[in-house]
């Protein structure tokens, strides 16, 4: 019967002549973002392969209306103790902007135009922009083309006179300075639109 002494001796000349598998870096096969594996190669015996099965794990950075997002997968083996992981990266592509109808939320008579503003129903980003009031317009050159049409001389002469019109202001009572400006300039302009040819 072998002693101890001559046990341990053929266990170190059994493990010289087949050394323990000396792994590299894996190679990875992935299946889609389902399912990956990793191959190892030992260095000392080419012939000597594992493959391992992965486990996925992921995470998810969410798209934006003007930015892209990403999903990581993330597949990780074991083998003798050290662990390996690799990855796959699957970009969601951006959303764009989901506007609303265009409101109308303010008018300028002097310029004849409205402003108009959407939002992003995500992002509350809002959006304006300013149009011609084309039905205004038409209207108005109707009612302009008429009056200028049946203008008598005498008529002529009391819009001249208006365009330098200023409200006589009363000592006490009168309107915000501000709004009579405003009036002021509306009746200069109509009395100028009137006496052009």
């Amino acid at each position: 019967m072998k002693n101890n002494f001559e046990q341990r001796v053929q266990v170190t000349l059994k493990a010289l002549k087949n050394p323990p598998g000396k792994w590299g870096t894996p190679s990875w096969t992935w299946n889609g973002t389902a399912s990956a594996s990793a191959k190892f190669v030992c260095s000392n015996d080419k012939s000597h392969v594992k493959t391992v099965k992965a486990t996925i794990t992921s995470k998810t950075t969410k798209a934006t209306c003007t930015t892209d997002g990403k999903t990581v997968y993330t597949a990780t083996v074991t083998l003798n103790g050290k662990t390996y992981t690799d990855t796959k990266t699957v970009t969601i592509t951006k959303t764009g902007h989901k506007f609303s109808a265009w409101k109308t939320t303010a008018f300028d008579t002097d310029k004849n135009t409205s402003t108009q503003t959407r939002t992003c129903s995500a992002c509350n980003k809002t959006e304006s922009r300013t149009i011609e009031n084309a039905i205004q317009r038409l209207a108005g050159a109707t009612r302009y083309g008429t009056a200028k049409a049946v203008l008598t001389n005498e008529n002529r002469e009391g819009l001249r006179k208006l365009l330098d019109f200023r409200f006589k202001r009363h000592p006490r009572y009168n309107l915000d300075s501000k709004r009579l400006k405003l009036i002021e300039n509306q009746i200069r302009k109509r009395a100028k639109l009137l006496l052009e040819n």
